[in-house]
């Protein structure tokens, strides 16, 4: 379990040193991200925020998340998410899986579904996001999963 948060760690540190090297500041990207015409946030779709729901509403969603075109039944609880495009450019990004069928209400009428929920480090801070077939086609995404590890404390 140690070897894995020293992974995600130094992924993290790698992700924001390669910003500072670039001397990229979070306004200059958001001004040249909105003249792309997206939603103003340097924020992806797939994010939420920090808050913790045991059903998340869906005033926390931009969009829904979509499923349908690809098998997630290999996707487990720790596994890391790569995405080797970013809103942001070719620098890469990682999140982990931190559950696998959290609940949402999908509209005003507290009807239910389910998504794959992800915590990640952006702009924002440490927020929750999801993955599904979108993220998976707009931002080349992967997922690592390490088969022998166990849990300890």
């Amino acid at each position: 379990m140690k070897k894995i948060l020293i992974i995600i760690l130094l992924l993290l540190f790698s992700y924001f040193l390669l910003i500072s090297i670039q001397n990229v500041s979070a306004a200059s990207l958001e001004k040249d991200f909105k003249q792309e015409g997206d939603r103003g946030s340097l924020d992806a779709s797939y994010i939420l925020s920090s808050q913790t729901y045991s059903i998340t509403p869906w005033s926390e969603f931009t969009r829904e998340p979509e499923y349908g075109l690809y098998d997630f039944s290999n996707i487990h609880v720790g596994d890391i998410i790569y995405e080797s495009e970013t809103i942001i450019g070719e620098i890469g990004h990682c999140a982990i899986v931190s559950d696998i069928s959290h609940y949402y209400y999908y509209d005003n009428d507290n009807n239910i579904k389910v998504y794959i929920q992800t915590i990640e480090a952006v702009l924002g801070g440490v927020q929750y996001g999801f993955l599904d077939d979108k993220r998976i086609l707009e931002y080349w995404t992967m997922s690592v999963h390490f088969n022998y590890v166990k849990q300890t404390i």
